[in-house]
């Protein structure tokens, strides 16, 4: 029986999912991380040739990779890619953007988290040099794949002269869709990005019959769109990313007005919601070749020692060197 996994991965105030498509090749949409724990080292243990349950297309695990927008806490595992085959063969990212990445890294970096983020963008930037074109796709087996994102004069007039949230109205919204059911996963787009998105006939189709939401901008009330919802034809579930003990996840998201409710594997009663708030949990749904699909939660240890932490590191590191930015 073919099917259809998507794993969507505790990073704490971030993002990571990996599908693995009916066909069996694998589908990044964002890269972020945890202090110690590394979605892209994960997806190499899980998924690997040795195993005989991934399909890799032109020796790469990963035959494409979905950068919804370029944010730290959505690109931060970068320095994961230590090796060929865990660079995606094919990187989508937001070219008309990156003007701000420049800005970002001049800036003077006065603490440590923001120097953390700094770092990863620098890193980002070096890797996406390697990519100049988005290349092929394989055929992944599903029903539909539709990645679009608002154009820059739509995600300007949301945004106002807002560097962030023009980034944020940017992102590249991704609609999977396999055996009747159908997942939406829309980055960090914002209420008044959304209400840009709905004024967009490309759009339309995009928005219907969605049976998973990932919630975005972090389930936050600023990324919160009835309007989007009705669209929707009314969920199952959402499925939210964001740090334990997020107090800014909105409580509309476990509403019956705007889900329906799906029975998680191993609970009795179904959940309208569901989040990475519980320590080290993350998410998969799997949608098989026959219609029915499962919800279970997994428990993503972290995967990486302060050495390997150092490492990774010191990877992000040579990849700022190499572009010849001084620190």
């Amino acid at each position: 029986m073919s099917e259809l996994i998507c794993t969507i991965f505790n990073v704490e105030h971030g993002f990571a999912a990996f599908v693995r498509s009916p066909n069996g090749y694998g589908l990044m949409i964002d890269c972020g991380s945890r202090p110690n724990f590394s979605p892209v080292k994960w997806i190499r243990r899980h998924y690997n040739a040795g195993k005989s349950n991934i399909t890799y297309y032109e020796k790469r695990r990963t035959a494409k990779c979905v950068v919804t927008h370029l944010h730290a806490d959505h690109l931060d595992d970068v320095g994961s890619f230590t090796r060929t085959e865990d660079k995606p063969k094919t990187l989508l990212w937001d070219k008309k953007t990156l003007k701000f990445v420049d800005e970002k890294i001049k800036e003077e970096a006065k603490t440590n988290e923001q120097k953390r983020k700094q770092k990863a963008l620098k890193a980002f930037k070096k890797l996406s040099a390697d990519y100049t074109e988005e290349g092929t796709s394989p055929d992944w087996g599903f029903d539909s794949l539709c990645t679009r994102q608002l154009s820059y004069a739509a995600a300007e007039r949301a945004s106002g002269d807002d560097r962030e949230k023009i980034i944020n109205n940017r992102s590249f919204i991704t609609t999977i869709g396999y055996a009747g059911k159908r997942i939406l996963l829309p980055g960090d787009m914002l209420a008044e990005g959304w209400s840009e998105v709905l004024a967009d006939k490309g759009f339309t189709e995009m928005l219907k019959d969605i049976h998973f939401f990932v919630a975005a901008h972090h389930g936050h009330e600023s990324g919160f769109a009835k309007e989007v919802i009705d669209r929707t034809g009314r969920p199952d579930i959402f499925i939210i990313s964001a740090r334990r003990g997020d107090k800014s996840v909105c409580d509309s998201y476990s509403s019956a007005t705007y889900a329906k409710g799906y029975r998680i594997d191993g609970e009795k009663k179904k959940s309208r919601s569901v989040s990475t708030r519980n320590r080290q949990r993350s998410i998969e749904i799997t949608i098989w070749d026959d219609g029915s699909s499962r919800i279970r939660l997994l428990e993503a240890k972290d995967n990486l020692t302060a050495s390997q932490t150092g490492l990774r590191a010191k990877h992000t590191d040579r990849k700022i060197r190499a572009m010849g930015i001084r620190r």
